[in-house]
């Protein structure tokens, strides 16, 4: 579909259709098997967690997840949580409740 909609938007530009086909994927949108901690450098608001992750005494191989936790269920799936948040909504509400 994106190199369909390229050939419409850019179909004058060779150079543009090819950046729009082959854009780097967004950090965040990236899975990482085994820990995902080292995005907190360039990601501000995973810094912010890290003191909610003092705070609790518990460091999250997989910070995104505690990310996810934070969202409500209307909001959808995005760059930063990756999926939808249901099974994890509980402990963003328990911490937003205890931090209030």
């Amino acid at each position: 579909m994106d190199k369909i909609l390229s050939k419409i938007l850019f179909y004058q530009d060779k150079h543009l259709t090819d950046i729009w086909n082959y854009l780097e994927e967004y950090p965040l949108k990236i899975q990482y098997p085994n820990s995902d901690r080292h995005l907190i450098e360039q990601v501000p608001l995973l810094k912010k967690l890290t003191k909610f992750e003092e705070d609790i005494g518990v460091e999250f191989q997989h910070i995104r997840m505690l990310a996810q936790a934070f969202c409500t269920r209307p909001i959808p799936q995005n760059d930063l949580t990756i999926e939808d948040n249901e099974r994890l909504e509980f402990l963003g509400k328990t911490a937003a409740h205890i931090y209030r």
